[in-house]
């Protein structure tokens, strides 16, 4: 068994952050349980704050992330050894709040003041006791030069709100005549009971809908789709893409105006860097240059 303990202040508002966890490892899995108070992205596939969004803030003076603070304990259980993880479960209790924006300051908002960080999202104040689990899983093809993959999340928690969430993701590349190669993926989820803000679906930024700011649309339910086109160069990756989504009341999944966008990127050194210039096509889109990376970091 190993333990270990992070602490954090925030130069922003002062707010503290600690993390406790003991972790066991075993032949066939890792267990860890732990105590904390943390600042938490409402969707973890954003990597809200990972390197990427962080560097788009500090030097765009945008943060495509949605947060609030969380307090609680939890037991999380993954395989053993995996790079990326074929399952993901989660037990946690916790209180859950807002997350109130501590500072404007960006290089961008040191040349232009009017640079601003949008406004934070209304989190609920809730106590939940709730469960998580993800599975995922890859098949290569073609000799590894296809491969299909996909994504099952599901969450129940009781609580001040009581609910449920369901979503799937499928995706897929493939060889293309040339030296192009194809990718796409889909995703689509729903909810049922009474859900907190801090819960809802969030469209919008580098890994939901290019093109559009965090929090474009929000809602019980969504669904989305994106596609590339790419080729190699020495270096880098040049690709064109599009990008579609919707997220608002599950009635309304076949009859909401979706966000749509196209654009044109490049990534380097094996996505560890990429910018893409994509537009929005729909709902008051604009032009946006997007800073990240594709890498996990």
């Amino acid at each position: 068994m190993t333990a270990g303990a992070t602490a954090r202040i925030a130069t922003s508002d002062g707010q503290p952050d600690l993390d406790l966890g003991v972790t066991r490892k075993t032949q066939d899995l890792t267990a860890r349980f732990g105590a904390y108070r943390r600042l938490s992205g409402v969707d973890p596939d954003a990597k809200s704050l990972g390197f990427g969004n962080s560097i788009q803030a500090l030097a765009l003076g945008r943060d495509d992330g949605d947060y609030f603070r969380a307090a609680g304990v939890d037991v999380t259980v993954v395989p053993a050894v995996a790079d990326a993880p074929s399952y993901e479960w989660r037990l946690y209790a916790e209180h859950q709040f807002t997350a109130p924006l501590g500072t404007e300051q960006s290089l961008a908002h040191w040349f232009d003041r009017g640079t601003r960080f949008r406004p934070v999202i209304a989190a609920d104040r809730a106590d939940e006791v709730g469960s998580s689990l993800r599975l995922r899983g890859d098949l290569p093809l073609a000799q590894g030069r296809a491969e299909l993959g996909g994504d099952v999340n599901m969450e129940l928690a009781v609580g001040t709100y009581a609910f449920g969430r369901l979503s799937l993701t499928g995706r897929a590349t493939t060889p293309l005549p040339g030296s192009l190669q194809g990718g796409v993926e889909v995703a689509g989820g729903a909810s049922a009971g009474t859900v907190p803000g801090q819960s809802r679906w969030y469209l919008g930024g580098p890994t939901t809908v290019r093109g559009y700011g965090g929090n474009a649309m929000n809602g019980a339910a969504f669904w989305r789709a994106r596609a590339d086109v790419a080729f190699g160069i020495p270096g880098a990756r040049l690709a064109a893409f599009s990008d579609a989504g919707w997220a608002g009341p599950g009635r309304d999944a076949f009859t909401g105006r979706p966000l749509f966008s196209v654009g044109v990127g490049a990534s380097f050194l094996d996505g560890l860097f990429r910018i893409d210039l994509a537009r929005g096509l729909t709902r008051g889109g604009g032009t946006r240059l997007e800073l990240y990376t594709d890498a996990v970091l």
